[in-house]
Parts: C-alpha cells; sequence; structure tokens
C-alpha cells in the first residue's frame, strides 16, 4: 500500500460483550477462521505492519469494523 491509501477492514470479534459461547457462534468456523481478534490485537497487528486505525465503527454485532492507513 502507497502511504496514505486506506484499508477497510472487517473480521469477528472474540472479545465482543455479545460474543454467544463459542460452539454457538456462527462466525467460530475452524479452520476457515485460524486466528482471532479483538480491537486492541487487531490494532497491535496493524501497527506491526505500517497502518494505523483511522476509524472504527461500533458494531451491535461481534464483529471490528475499521478504516486503517497507511502511515
Amino acid at each position: 500500500m502507497r502511504p496514505g491509501a486506506a484499508l477497510f477492514l472487517t473480521t469477528p470479534d472474540v472479545g465482543h460483550w455479545r460474543r454467544p459461547p463459542l460452539a454457538r457462534w456462527d462466525a467460530y468456523k475452524p479452520p476457515e477462521h485460524c486466528l482471532y481478534f479483538t480491537p486492541r490485537s487487531l490494532t497491535q497487528l496493524l501497527r506491526k505492519h505500517g497502518l494505523e486505525v483511522a476509524e472504527r465503527a461500533f458494531a451491535w454485532k461481534p464483529g471490528i469494523k475499521v478504516i486503517a492507513r497507511r502511515v
């Protein structure tokens, strides 16, 4: 990505306050989803790769929706 480019990313939020038990959560699908994130862990991963979270949308459903930009 070029500096200033934007990335829209959505992923299940394993730490969401409305997440059901894993056995009943429709987003828990190994091996389709191998890694699960919280907003904090996703932010750390993005920073490690030169991206910063520019916007984060509130989600009633257990998911993370962010726009990240290349630093």
